[in-house]
């Protein structure tokens, strides 16, 4: 749970980490059935050489888009995250708290 300009956003985090490349990453795995109520999913690939992380920050909408089942598995695959969003962009999250423009 994240509280950005006084609203309550649900953020499910899931990270992975790579050696050499972050291709190394196969999947997120993600179970929307327990977790699809999230407004945000947080996907994390960390670099082990220099524990640098990079950032992927989908909506509930994007992260749905990216899930997969497979074999009774839920997972969001890094290649169609990486697809979706630019990498350490946190826009999403700031646009969904704007308030709205008096009409």
């Amino acid at each position: 749970m994240a509280v950005v300009n006084g609203l309550a956003r649900s953020i499910e985090v899931k990270t992975r980490q790579f050696l050499h490349r972050p291709t190394e990453i196969s999947r997120w795995p993600v179970d929307m059935a327990t977790k699809g109520d999230a407004d945000f999913f947080l996907f994390v690939e960390l670099d082990l050489r220099t524990l640098s992380p990079t950032f992927y920050l989908l909506t509930n909408d994007q992260a749905r888009a990216t899930h997969r089942v497979s074999k009774g598995l839920g997972n969001c695959y890094p290649s169609d995250v990486r697809k979706a969003v630019a990498p350490n962009d946190f826009s999403p999250l700031f646009a969904a708290t704007m308030p709205h423009a008096p009409s």
